[in-house]
């Protein structure tokens, strides 16, 4: 999943800056593309807020399961109730992270946890 998301944001990315050049195309973008001349502006937008913004559920998956052993723990030893926690947090909207949203983690992790339950009770 880490190498389609990599070569369809790269693709994006690299359309978005030859559309940016042509004053026909360049009222297409509500950003501006400066920021992608930098080497760092580039990985913000392939890791951090990915230029094709519909690829963000993709990004928020690989972070996931890559911390899906983190997230078991979390899970069984609580028995669940560290996702009232993680409620609380998407419904108060109280932290918003770049990297990764809260929901994206609320339901994940509400999913290991009903593909798990006949084990914890």
């Amino acid at each position: 999943m880490v190498f389609p998301y990599l070569i369809i944001s790269v693709l994006w990315v690299a359309t978005g800056l030859f559309l940016y050049q042509f004053k026909i195309t360049h009222t297409l973008f509500n950003k501006d593309l400066a920021s992608l001349s930098s080497p760092s502006g580039i990985l913000h937008s392939l890791f951090i807020r990915p230029f094709a913004y519909h690829l963000w559920y993709i990004r928020d998956l690989i972070v996931l399961v890559f911390f899906s052993p983190l997230i078991g723990i979390l899970t069984n030893k609580s028995k669940g109730l560290w996702l009232i926690f993680l409620f609380l947090i998407w419904f108060t909207d109280a932290v918003t992270s770049g990297v990764l949203k809260t929901e994206s983690l609320l339901f994940f992790a509400t999913g290991g946890l009903l593909a798990s339950a006949p084990h914890l009770f």
